[in-house]
C-alpha cells in the first residue's frame, strides 16, 4: 500500500515531463520514501544509486549540514554545496527528499530555506552554546591525543585518519560540539575482519575509549563523504 510520501514523489514525477534521468531519480526518490518510513534514520543510506552521473551521497551527510544550520534563520542551496561540495544539481535532488520528509522547507524567497524542529531532531543538532575558541582547543588537544595512540603499541587498534566538521568550520562564535570521523585499522589483522559481526561493536567499543573525556567532540566511524565536504584534516598517519 502506497504512503503519503511515495504518493507525493509519484504525484511529482507524474506531473513533470521526464526522460530517462529524471526517471530513475523519482524511482530513487519514492524507494528512499519507503525506507526512511520504516527507518526514520538509516544508517549510511544512499539517496542516488544510478545513474552514474549522479552523486551517491549517504543520508548522514547531508544530516551533517542540518546540523551546521541549527540557528541560521535561512540558508540557500549554494551554502549546501559548498558545506557538502556537492554540485548545484545533486543539492536540489537533495533538497527534494528533505522537503518531503518535512526536514527543510522553503521560505518566502525562491533560494532561502529552513531547517525544520523535525530536521533538527532528525539530524541530532544541539544548540551552539560552546565558545568556537573553546572547540578549537579541544581538537587540538584531541589530535595530539591520537598520536600518542598510534605510538602506543598495546592498543588494538591504529588511527589511519580523522577528520573534523561541524559549524565550528563557520567561524560563529558560539558552536555545537565537533563531529570526528575515525579511521581505525587493525593492528593484528589475522585477529580481524571487516565483516565479522563483532568487528563493528569491537570499533564502537575502541571509538568511546578514544574519545574517554575529551570534550566537545563527537566520534564517528569514518565514511568517505566525511573527507569529500568541508573538513579539517586532524591527524594522517602517513
Amino acid at each position: 500500500m502506497a504512503t503519503g510520501l511515495e504518493r507525493q514523489a509519484a504525484t511529482a514525477a507524474l506531473n513533470s515531463s521526464m526522460d530517462c534521468a529524471d526517471y530513475q531519480f523519482y524511482a530513487n526518490l519514492i524507494s528512499m520514501a519507503r525506507r526512511l518510513v520504516r527507518n526514520p534514520k538509516p544508517k549510511q543510506a544512499h539517496l542516488f544509486q544510478e545513474p552514474a552521473d549522479r552523486v551517491s551521497l549517504p543520508i548522514e551527510a547531508l544530516f551533517s549540514f542540518l546540523r551546521e544550520t541549527r540557528e541560521l534563520t535561512t540558508w540557500t542551496v549554494r551554502d549546501m554545496t559548498k558545506g557538502l561540495n556537492i554540485s548545484q544539481a545533486a543539492a536540489k535532488h537533495a533538497l527534494a527528499i528533505l522537503e518531503i520528509q518535512g526536514y527543510v522547507m522553503l521560505t518566502g524567497s525562491k533560494d532561502e530555506w529552513m531547517t525544520t524542529p523535525a530536521g533538527e531532531s532528525v539530524s541530532g543538532s544541539k544548540l551552539p552554546r560552546y565558545s568556537r575558541e573553546t572547540v578549537e582547543r579541544s581538537l587540538a588537544s584531541f589530535a595530539d591525543h591520537l598520536k600518542r595512540v598510534n605510538q602506543d603499541s598495546s592498543a588494538e587498534y591504529k588511527i589511519a585518519d580523522a577528520v573534523a566538521f561541524g559549524d565550528f568550520l563557520a567561524k560563529r562564535d558560539r558552536v555545537q560540539a565537533a563531529d570526528v570521523g575515525i579511521k581505525l585499522e587493525p593492528r593484528n589483522l589475522t585477529a580481524h575482519h571487516p565483516h565479522w559481526a563483532s568487528e563493528h561493536e569491537r570499533q564502537q567499543t575502541f571509538l568511546k575509549q578514544l574519545r574517554g573525556r575529551t570534550p566537545l567532540v563527537n566520534l564517528h566511524p569514518y565514511a568517505e563523504w566525511m573527507s569529500a565536504r568541508t573538513h579539517r584534516k586532524l591527524f594522517d598517519s602517513r
